[in-house]
């Protein structure tokens, strides 16, 4: 999880209930009431996390966190005439700011889809490329998208399609938009 403070006087504490004003004095904690940049913290088990920043909880700025046990999510798997799946890598070709993604593909593909997705997991945009032959090819991001999207990060995948239709996706990726 990550904080980052815009303006002011603050900081984040671990608190016991959605009640309390105070630091719990056992869990995460950013440091000092101060001019907070930026504070990351990893949760490593399951629960529920609750947080103030202490010079303002009387004023309700307070939080929870919610982390869930990751539920398994089936792999899907590639059923064209070629055994696995055909795309090796995804990455954007710089980050900050990308304008393209370079795909390494094992074989060649149909059809390339990108599908560009907010934090909150909406899909922002999408772009899709013709027939693509093995090696790395470039996916140039949607030209409205880059000239819209504010600044953040945002996740991205790629769908690889063959001519009968079978599909498959790589992993999330992401890539951040500074400007």
């Amino acid at each position: 999880m990550l904080w980052k403070g815009l303006l002011g006087i603050h900081n984040v504490a671990q608190s016991t209930a959605p009640s309390a004003n105070t630091y719990d004095g056992s869990g995460f904690r950013s440091g000092a009431v101060g001019a907070l940049d930026e504070y990351a913290f990893q949760f490593v088990a399951a629960g529920t996390y609750y947080y103030v920043c202490e010079a303002h909880a009387a004023m309700g700025m307070k939080g929870v966190v919610i982390v869930q046990d990751p539920s398994p999510v089936p792999s899907p798997t590639w059923t064209a005439d070629s055994a696995g799946p055909p795309i090796a890598k995804a990455l954007p070709a710089q980050n900050p700011n990308p304008t393209a993604l370079a795909v390494q593909l094992k074989r060649g593909v149909d059809k390339l889809t990108l599908k560009i997705y907010s934090a909150a997991m909406a899909v922002v945009a999408q772009q899709e490329l013709g027939s693509c032959g093995p090696g790395w090819q470039t996916l140039p991001l949607p030209a409205a998208f880059l000239a819209q999207a504010p600044n953040g990060t945002y996740y991205f995948v790629v769908v690889a399609q063959s001519a009968s239709g079978s599909s498959r996706i790589n992993g999330l990726g992401s890539l951040v938009i500074l400007r």
